[in-house]
C-alpha cells in the first residue's frame, strides 16, 4: 500500500506543470473588443517584464525539443500570438526585442494582402457604424464559408450606404518578412481562412493546412514548423493531417500547463487578457503549481 501511494505521488509530481504557453492576439487599444483579444501595449510591456524577471521565457521550439527528448522544463513560459495582426510587428515586436524575449506568431494567410480585415473585426466595425448588436450577425457569419462571409459583409456595408473601410489590421506579406527578420519572432501557420477545421471534409482541411504552410515558408524563406488550430478546433483526422504536412507542433486553446505527458500536437495555451503584471504572474504561477 505504501509503495502504491508513493507511485501515485510520483506520477502526480511528474505531471506537474513544466511550462505555460501564453496565447495573445492583438497588442492594441481603441477599437471594439467583445472577444477580449486586445492587450494594451503598456500592459504588454509590464507583462513581459514580470515574465523575464520571474520565469524562464523559452521559444516554442525549445518546448518542442524538451518534449521530444523527454527533458523536464522548469518554470518555463513560451509566448505565442494567433491570427497575424499588424500590431504584432509594429507594437509587440519592438517590446519583445527590448526584453530579448522570443515569440511565435501564427498567421491566417488568406488575409495577407487581401484588402480585408479579419471578418470578426470587420463585423464589429460594421456594427459600430450601423449602431446594431453583433451577436446574431456573428452567429450567421460564423456558419458561412470564407467566400459567403465576404459577400455578406459587402452586402451589409451597402445596406447602410457606407463604403467598407480599407484594411488596416492583418499583416501584409512584406510585413511578415519584417516580422521574421532577426529570428527572435518565429512565424507559424494558422490555416488560410480560419475555419473550424473539424467541420470540413478531409481534402478541404488538407488544403487549409498545407497551403498556409507553403505560403508562409515561401514568404519568410524558411521552413514553417509550428501550427495553431483556429478556434482550438480539431479532430483525430485534423491532427494526422497537421503531422503529415510536416509540422512539428500544433497548439490548441485548451487552458492548461504543459506536462511530461503533453502531446506536441495538442499543446495547451493560456489566453492572456488585458491584465496587469500581477494578474498575469498569478495566473502563470497557478498553472505551474
Amino acid at each position: 500500500m505504501i509503495r502504491l501511494i508513493r507511485n501515485r505521488l510520483r506520477r502526480r509530481q511528474q505531471r506537474k506543470g513544466q511550462a505555460a504557453i501564453l496565447m495573445y492576439h492583438s497588442i492594441s487599444t481603441g477599437r471594439p473588443d467583445p472577444w477580449r483579444l486586445c492587450v494594451d501595449p503598456d500592459h504588454f510591456a509590464e507583462q513581459l517584464r514580470v515574465l523575464r524577471d520571474r520565469f524562464r521565457v523559452v521559444s516554442l521550439p525549445e518546448v518542442r525539443g524538451a518534449l521530444a527528448a523527454g527533458e523536464r522544463l522548469s518554470r518555463a513560459v513560451a509566448i505565442t500570438f494567433d491570427d497575424g495582426y499588424r500590431d504584432n510587428l509594429l507594437v509587440a515586436k519592438p517590446i519583445l526585442e527590448e526584453h530579448g524575449l522570443p515569440a511565435t506568431v501564427f498567421v491566417t494567410t488568406g488575409y495577407a494582402d487581401s484588402g480585408r480585415d479579419f471578418w470578426w473585426d470587420e463585423l464589429e466595425a460594421f456594427c459600430a457604424s450601423a449602431g446594431v448588436a453583433s451577436r446574431d450577425l456573428w452567429q450567421e457569419l460564423q456558419a458561412m464559408t470564407h467566400e459567403e462571409r465576404a459577400e455578406r459583409l459587402d452586402g451589409l456595408w451597402a445596406s447602410i450606404h457606407t463604403q467598407r473601410p480599407a484594411s488596416s489590421l492583418p499583416l501584409s506579406a512584406d510585413e511578415l518578412q519584417r516580422l521574421a527578420d532577426g529570428g527572435l519572432v518565429a512565424v507559424g501557420a494558422h490555416t488560410v481562412t480560419h475555419p473550424h477545421l473539424s467541420s470540413l471534409p478531409v481534402p478541404a482541411q488538407r488544403h487549409e493546412i498545407e497551403a498556409s504552410k507553403a505560403y508562409l515558408s515561401g514568404v519568410v524563406g524558411r521552413l514553417v514548423q509550428d501550427f495553431s488550430y483556429p478556434h482550438g478546433d480539431f479532430s483525430r483526422e485534423t491532427r494526422a493531417l497537421v503531422r503529415s504536412a510536416g509540422f512539428e507542433t500544433a497548439c490548441t486553446t485548451h487552458a492548461a500547463p504543459v506536462t511530461d505527458e503533453t502531446s506536441r500536437f495538442e499543446l495547451p495555451r493560456i489566453q492572456v487578457a488585458n491584465w496587469d503584471a500581477e494578474a498575469l504572474e498569478r495566473e502563470v504561477e497557478r498553472r505551474l503549481a
